[in-house]
């Protein structure tokens, strides 16, 4: 299947660490041409390694210069080579000594530092965050409405005037779980007996 590929309008101007993809396709941040693979194309064609291209545009030392679906094809091929124990590329798979794992250390480190990697670690860490917090929601609400309440908030609502130690007994859940499951959802302390509701 032939690729169409995007016009080449020049090096693109993107932010430090962005690498443009598009179609299959990445686009070379030298001369904006588009590519299934930029390793071979920026040797060939503007003479800099693959680490070198990376160092310019602020990449991260472990992004990737490959379209995805080509990346998820060679580790697919990679998987199956590995699973055949007579394969000589395990035969001939070497354990890095501790020269080769300080070198890819310090490399790493040295990435990290460069803004661009740095605005995608960033965007990276909030995307996850934002992921584990509306799986917690989600978990919370189905425990809700297994203990017959609509939601979680429904459910923190009713129980406010238990302590942390009953709410977590009729969660049946160790009592921190508990604690933060009433604190995601507005209530971290119960409500005294008695007490009028002004939320």
């Amino acid at each position: 299947m032939a690729l169409s590929r995007p016009a080449d309008d020049g090096p693109p101007s993107v932010e430090p660490g962005v690498q443009p993809e598009k179609d299959g396709l990445l686009q070379c941040l030298e001369c904006g041409g588009w590519y299934r693979g930029l390793g071979g194309h920026t040797a060939n064609k503007h003479k800099i390694s693959a680490d070198e291209y990376r160092s310019r545009h602020g990449l991260a030392v472990s992004h990737r210069l490959q379209s995805a679906d080509l990346a998820e094809t060679r580790r697919a091929y990679g998987r199956q080579r590995w699973a055949d124990e007579s394969s000589p590329f395990r035969r001939q798979h070497r354990i890095p000594d501790d020269a080769t794992r300080e070198r890819a250390k310090a490399a790493r480190g040295e990435s990290a530092r460069r803004p661009g990697a740095q605005a995608v670690l960033h965007a990276n860490g909030e995307a996850v965050g934002r992921l584990a917090r509306e799986r917690a929601l989600a978990a919370d609400d189905a425990l809700a409405r297994t203990l017959g309440h609509p939601d979680a908030a429904a459910l923190v609502d009713a129980t406010r005037h238990l302590t942390g130690v009953a709410f977590a007994s009729l969660l049946g859940v160790p009592y921190q779980t508990a604690a933060r499951l009433r604190s995601r959802h507005g209530s971290t302390r119960p409500r005294a007996a008695g007490a009028e509701t002004t939320e």
